[in-house]
């Protein structure tokens, strides 16, 4: 921190004093801004001063520090591990719960964004390898084992402003359509702990009838800490159960 104005005071009084005898010479006026009526001072005189003042507390005069750049809602860091709990509602079926694991493999930087892939750990195998773009302009969905897929969409949009949306998946089948809204940010509470995380509304839509709707929420250095489905007679809920940063 800068040395407090009030402490350089008497400093400048001093000056002001070992100067009136120069401003009666010079007999020159200035406009006076309200803090000159605290040591007014003239012409040179105030230059001076100010001069002296720059040296007595540089500090106090530095440049802003610059503010940290905003967050990036995903995990990017190799050896990040987030673990997921996903409860399946279904009428006149048990509920099912289930639990799946996300890897961070492979972190790359290209054209001033991330490329992250991660491996779920699907007992089916193989195992798809799925590659996000993480950016300050959000996070996309973007390929499969390397390759781009026809689902590649935006699934958050920055910076966050409540009430945007957008569309994606531009390869869907014709008449079919995602929509996005975002909602704002909101503090959510999972297994894996509290998060002040960035809501996102989503409906898909074929045909003009709505097949499906979803909620996500998104966490800084995380990414995805909840998700709600709800299609016609299934609803999941997928929480995160924890979060282990890489090394």
């Amino acid at each position: 921190m800068g040395i407090p104005f009030e402490s350089v005071l008497p400093a400048l009084r001093s000056l002001r004093d070992a100067f009136g005898r120069f401003h009666a010479l010079t007999q020159v006026d200035c406009k006076r801004a309200a803090w000159y009526d605290t040591f007014p001072l003239s012409g040179d005189a105030m230059r001076f001063a100010v001069l002296a003042l720059l040296v007595i507390c540089p500090p106090y005069f530095a440049a802003p520090i610059p503010k940290d750049k905003p967050p990036l809602y995903y995990a990017t860091k190799v050896g990040d591990k987030r673990v997921y709990e996903r409860r399946t509602h279904e009428p006149k079926v048990a509920d099912t719960t289930s639990e799946n694991t996300q890897l961070v493999t492979k972190v790359e930087e290209k054209d001033g964004h991330l490329l992250v892939t991660i491996r779920p750990d699907i007992t089916v195998p193989p195992r798809p390898d799925l590659t996000f773009i993480v950016s300050q302009k959000g996070l996309f969905a973007v390929a499969i084992n390397g390759m781009e897929h026809a689902l590649s969409r935006q699934l958050l949009k920055l910076p966050a402003k409540a009430g945007d949306s957008w569309e994606s998946n531009p390869q869907l089948p014709k008449g079919s359509r995602t929509t996005y809204t975002m909602i704002g940010e909101e503090v959510i509470e999972v297994p894996a702990g509290k998060f002040k995380a960035l809501r996102i509304e989503s409906e898909w839509r074929v045909g003009g009838d709505l097949n499906g709707k979803q909620t996500c929420w998104y966490a800084p250095g995380v990414g995805l800490v909840k998700s709600l489905n709800e299609f016609p007679g299934i609803e999941q809920v997928t929480v995160l159960k924890s979060f282990t940063p890489g090394k």
